[in-house]
């Protein structure tokens, strides 16, 4: 059908799996670093990417902090 939206799929950087980002939003399931927006499926992963996010994006520590502190 013309001029409805498209949802837009992300993927989930903690469990890999797809996840719409407009509902990921509207639940309050995401963070963003350094401009960049991550969702998450539910509050399991995003509970577990605050606590290691250096380790999910694959950052050491100092990476991590410059992009925590933009």
């Amino acid at each position: 059908m013309v001029g409805l939206p498209v949802e837009t799929r992300d993927v989930d950087p903690v469990c890999g799996i797809p996840v719409e980002h407009a509902d990921a939003v509207a639940q309050g399931l995401w963070e963003r670093i350094d401009g960049e927006q991550y969702v998450f499926c539910g509050i399991g992963c995003h509970v577990s990417f605050q606590q290691e996010p250096r380790r999910l994006l694959g950052l050491d520590d100092m990476a991590l902090q410059d992009r925590l502190n933009v």
